[in-house]
């Protein structure tokens, strides 16, 4: 594939096959090449993409929305069962949150749940997955970790999230998040591990919040 210039001076993706042409003693004396424009088959590719991101990513936080994190729930228990691949989840919100939307106002609500997204999908690995579960709870999809590693990376959330900082009007708001986390069980469903893990985020409230709980 190759983008050829257009004689209106744009570019045009365009694919090229090549044929080599034979005599009768074998050798190759010539080719055949087909041109053909791939412009529509660009432009398909660039709807797909877009509707991927509209079904599975959350509008305002752009990570993973709650269909996307119910899929990847799905496919990691299915690599627990059939090959053993551990996997644990972290389930957290925003401490007083309601008090950030109350006081500084919603689009500063908004703001600090997008430094949450985006502070916590820049420091967790590739292979895991954060989405926003619904209003300001979030869930991180970590697997291949065993309860030790689980309990690392949470502690890792809670403090970058704890010294990440936005502006709001003329003063520095921070927030901090309570965290709770749990390793999945070959019996359980999504609806399982979901309540288990939330569970474990109000005991970190418990805890005078900004804390992390791992069970």
């Amino acid at each position: 594939q190759v983008f050829l210039h257009h004689k209106d001076g744009h570019r045009v993706p365009v694919s090229i096959k090549i044929t080599p042409v034979f005599n009768k003693e074998n050798q190759i004396i010539g080719a055949v090449e087909i041109f053909a424009d791939e412009s529509k088959n660009i432009d398909l590719i660039k709807e797909l993409e877009v509707l991927r991101n509209k079904t599975f990513k959350d509008s305002l936080t752009q990570v993973g929305n709650r269909r996307f994190a119910e899929l990847e729930l799905s496919q990691r228990f299915d690599e627990l069962d059939d090959y053993n691949i551990d996997f644990g989840i972290l389930f957290f919100d925003i401490d007083h949150f309601k008090a950030v939307n109350d006081t500084h106002g919603h689009d500063v609500g908004d703001d600090v749940l997008k430094m949450v997204g985006k502070t916590v999908y820049n420091i967790i690995r590739s292979l895991d997955a954060i989405c926003r579960w619904g209003g300001d709870e979030f869930v991180v999809i970590l697997p291949n970790v065993d309860k030790k590693q689980l309990g690392i990376i949470a502690e890792k959330i809670r403090l970058f999230v704890e010294k990440t900082w936005i502006q709001a009007g003329g003063t520095i708001l921070r927030i901090t998040l309570s965290i709770g986390g749990t390793m999945a069980r070959k019996n359980d469903t999504i609806e399982d591990i979901i309540h288990r893990a939330d569970a474990l985020m109000y005991k970190s409230k418990e805890k005078n919040r900004n804390a992390v709980t791992i069970g």
